[in-house]
């Protein structure tokens, strides 16, 4: 499990908690008892004492007997697990993901409306320890009809704050880690300079919808990266659009993404398994319109770059049996792959922040307004081959030749994969 804690949010499989800006729901279960079953419930834990500091609140939206949809309202992702419930009079246990994996135990309390949660991840030794992860308080109520985004199409030119903000979970203004997103001119952006914990440095934004690999779909949109460093000497950053999965039975976590960097446009993969990671450059443009298109036929997801009126390949994944091949015929086996198959994926925008590493140092560097972002994000229905239009072209010559490197401690987190 991922235990990066991204800027606006932790992975929630990981660790539970993360921060919000949201309301708390209406409790609407008032009895003493705990239910005999959490179908199709949704519960909101009111987190006020855990060792990362400030009080939050979570969302667990429970669709079944054993699967459990949470929802972190800070960062919009949304992640599938299984869990257990067993209640004792006034007390129930929730078991949050597989026992024999890294998972969670919360005992919750009806007749005070408490909790308290135990955190079981695997130490350096492999084995399962037992760690305080917070108590509080909590809520209870029916499962809102809709409330979990399947198949949801939408497109935002970031023109309009209040449409935004109803699509993302972070709008203009929002600020955390000495960032701020900044919406105007039809961009937004990151702003500001990082001053949280390094490992904190990636970032990513889910966007409301989960979409099926039973579909046609295209996740399209406008990326720029314009930072910079103070001496001009060379630095990392990126901004870039796709999916990032978590395998609900292993965990694996796993991100398949296209954008800008401060040395060109490129598409990447990152498997949190062994770390592995497999880039392919696209061209030297550190902006332009990109997209990921699902072709169902084939099973396979596309990361394309437009070109005039046209679309080019770059790279792309077989969601079943784990290929990732470069427009030029490079291809490479993902280890320890789990198919997709009946999972849904969730969309996103992500982020690194500009930094340079000298060993074990990291120096972060200012991102100015309208420097690292988006102009447009859109979710939509894909088909004929294409998508939305233009033609497709395969690469030549070195665009989408795969640059073969493995990065053990890269890692951007984790969204949807679920059943």
């Amino acid at each position: 499990m991922n235990k990066n804690i991204r800027l606006f949010g932790t992975s929630i499989l990981t660790s539970l908690w993360l921060a919000l800006a949201g309301t708390t729901a209406t409790t609407i279960v008032e009895a003493a008892n705990a239910p005999g079953s959490l179908v199709d419930q949704k519960v909101t834990f009111n987190v006020q004492e855990h060792s990362d500091g400030d009080p939050f609140e979570v969302e667990f939206h429970f669709t079944s007997a054993t699967n459990v949809r949470t929802k972190d309202l800070d960062s919009g992702e949304w992640e599938y697990a299984e869990y257990a419930w067993q209640r004792t009079g006034a007390t129930g246990q929730l078991t949050w993901g597989n026992p024999a994996n890294e998972h969670m135990i919360i005992s919750l309390n009806f007749s005070q409306r408490t909790f308290t949660a135990n955190d079981h991840e695997f130490d350096s030794n492999g084995n399962l320890s037992n760690e305080d992860a917070g108590s509080g308080t909590f809520t209870m109520e029916n499962l809102p009809e809709g409330a979990i985004p399947f198949g949801r199409y939408f497109g935002d030119d970031f023109s309009d704050q209040t449409t935004t903000r109803s699509y993302w979970a972070q709008g203009h203004n929002d600020s955390k880690y000495g960032l701020t997103v900044k919406q105007d001119q039809g961009n937004y952006s990151l702003t500001g300079t990082f001053n949280g914990d390094p490992d904190d440095r990636w970032i990513n934004f889910g966007a409301p919808s989960l979409l099926s690999l039973a579909e046609d779909w295209v996740i399209e949109g406008g990326a720029f990266n314009r930072t910079v460093s103070p001496s001009g000497s060379s630095h990392n950053s990126s901004v870039k659009l796709g999916i990032m999965v978590e395998t609900p039975d292993a965990g694996v976590e796993f991100e398949l993404l296209i954008g800008a960097t401060p040395w060109g446009s490129e598409a990447h993969y990152y498997s949190d398994a062994g770390g592995q990671f497999k880039s392919s450059y696209a061209s030297s443009a550190k902006d332009g319109n990109y997209r990921l298109r699902h072709e169902k036929s084939k099973e396979t997801i596309h990361c394309e770059i437009q070109e005039g009126s046209d679309w080019r390949t770059v790279s792309s994944l077989n969601w079943r049996t784990g290929v990732y091949s470069g427009a030029n015929g490079d291809s490479v086996q993902i280890s320890h792959w789990q198919s997709f198959e009946n999972m849904h994926v969730q969309p996103a925008m992500y982020f690194v922040v500009p930094h340079k590493e000298d060993g074990d140092a990291i120096t972060f560097y200012n991102i100015g307004n309208n420097q690292l972002g988006f102009s447009s994000f859109s979710v939509a229905a894909g088909g004929d081959g294409d998508g939305q239009g233009g033609n497709t072209n395969p690469g030549t010559g070195q665009d989408g030749a795969l640059n073969w490197q493995d990065y053990d401690d890269f890692s951007g987190g984790g969204l949807d994969a679920s059943k």
